[in-house]
């Protein structure tokens, strides 16, 4: 598509500098660390002061064009002016999922939804030419991003569509129009949005709202919203079971088993043989950042600071119990969980007393409740520490992280728990 097909196939205007209106385009970007030559740079800030400095680093990272509501203030780059570049965003999604041949998997739910994607498409890979959005892509920018790095002759094409607030998995399943959807779980997140697991489920049952007609819709059985679904637009849900992959896993993390089973069901469904699925599951590596396990020094971390909610703290802390040696749980604030974050944060703090660990040391606000739950619940007080802030507890480190200690660090990602992971580096090294 050219420059100026392009601006009028998603409601713009076009104005030509350097590069003509019949000037092709390679792909979309979404932000500035994504410019790359000959790409169109979406700005989608709202500032104007920032979308002039965005439409200039764009032009230095050699942007082919830029969509923007507001047009550069001196002529340096192509523009296509929009009124809203959100929904040029959109129209832009349709393009790239009209130009796609591959049958389109999507996948969501409370956690794993990104190791799911990417188990699925490792697998799908030893038997079909396979397009993989790239990280946790699962905004509508980053399907669409994702969209337009594709080249239209794969045969199989998974992505990931997330929910902060509604509707934006409606949004994302007008743009993917999926073949099939897979939900993980539902769980207690986001939901200072959404308020209930139980409006947490219907948000992510949204997935099915544009699915093309003869979807198939795999649900996680094990979860009991999910297990009580008979059907979704006239079509009987397929269900997985963590105990339909009965084989060992290569990578640490029982809870990853049910990825890998919600991975499989869909290939499986899809012909790949199971040979090809443990093959595939054999030679994984989880994301950094859910359930990393490093040596740093004579210190073993877990990492696990993506992000939080209770499903995926409860499944990190029954990680940890699985090491051997001293075992210290570093517990933050769970964010986004609304009203109901004191209650859930006391949930863990009586599931962290009964796990077989014997430090947790609790940082942020929030996390207090932890901390006081898990000392009611008969864990030792003078083994249950709370910090108000990292800042705090990084003065104080050295008096709960030791010489060969397992130590587990889990909070939301605002919470900045890398720096603790920094911090353990860096006194290991001057150690050495």
């Amino acid at each position: 598509m050219t420059l100026s097909d392009f601006s009028d196939f998603i409601g713009g205007r076009f104005f030509g500098y350097d590069q003509p209106g019949s000037a092709s385009f390679s792909q979309i970007s979404v932000g500035p660390s994504l410019v790359c030559e000959g790409s169109v740079a979406f700005i989608l800030t709202n500032n104007e002061a920032m979308a002039w400095r965005q439409i200039i680093l764009a032009r230095k990272s050699g942007a082919a064009a830029v969509v923007s509501k507001v047009p550069p203030y001196f002529e340096t780059i192509s523009c296509i002016l929009v009124e809203d570049v959100f929904d040029a965003l959109c129209r832009a999604g349709n393009y790239f999922r009209r130009r796609l041949n591959a049958k389109v998997i999507a996948v969501t739910g409370t956690v794993g939804k990104t190791t799911t994607k990417d188990l699925l498409a490792a697998m799908l890979a030893k038997k079909y030419k396979t397009a993989c959005s790239p990280g946790n892509m699962n905004t509508t920018s980053g399907l669409v991003y994702s969209m337009s790095l594709m080249k239209g002759d794969e045969e199989m094409a998974v992505v990931e569509l997330g929910a902060g607030k509604g509707p934006d998995i409606e949004i994302l399943s007008r743009i993917a129009r999926p073949d099939m959807g897979i939900i993980t779980n539902i769980g207690e997140a986001h939901l200072d949005k959404f308020g209930s697991k139980e409006n947490v489920l219907a948000e992510k049952m949204r997935i099915f709202d544009s699915a093309r007609d003869g979807f198939a819709a795999f649900l996680n059985g094990d979860d009991p919203l999910l297990g009580a679904v008979t059907d979704i637009r006239g079509v009987k849900p397929l269900f997985f079971h963590s105990s339909d992959y009965p084989h060992p896993l290569p990578f640490a993390g029982e809870h990853f088993r049910t990825d890998v089973a919600a991975a499989a069901a869909v290939a499986r469904y899809l012909g790949v043989t199971d040979e090809q699925i443990k093959a595939a599951v054999s030679n994984f590596v989880p994301v950094m950042g859910r359930c990393s396990r490093l040596c740093v020094g004579d210190i073993k971390v877990i990492f696990d600071c993506y992000n939080a909610n209770p499903l995926s703290m409860r499944a990190a802390l029954d990680l940890l119990s699985e090491c051997e040696g001293r075992k210290v749980a570093v517990l933050g604030d769970m964010l986004e969980l609304g009203a109901t974050a004191p209650e859930l944060h006391d949930e863990i703090g009586g599931y962290a007393a009964s796990r077989p660990v014997d430090e947790i040391v609790c940082i942020g606000e929030l996390a207090e409740n932890i901390c006081r739950s898990a000392t009611n619940c008969g864990f030792p007080k003078e083994c249950c520490t709370w910090y108000p802030n990292l800042e705090a507890f990084l003065a104080a480190m050295d008096k709960h992280i030791h010489r060969g200690d397992t130590v587990l660090l889990k909070a939301s990602n605002a919470m900045h728990f890398e720096k603790i992971l920094y911090q353990i580096r860096a006194a290991q090294e001057n150690k050495v």
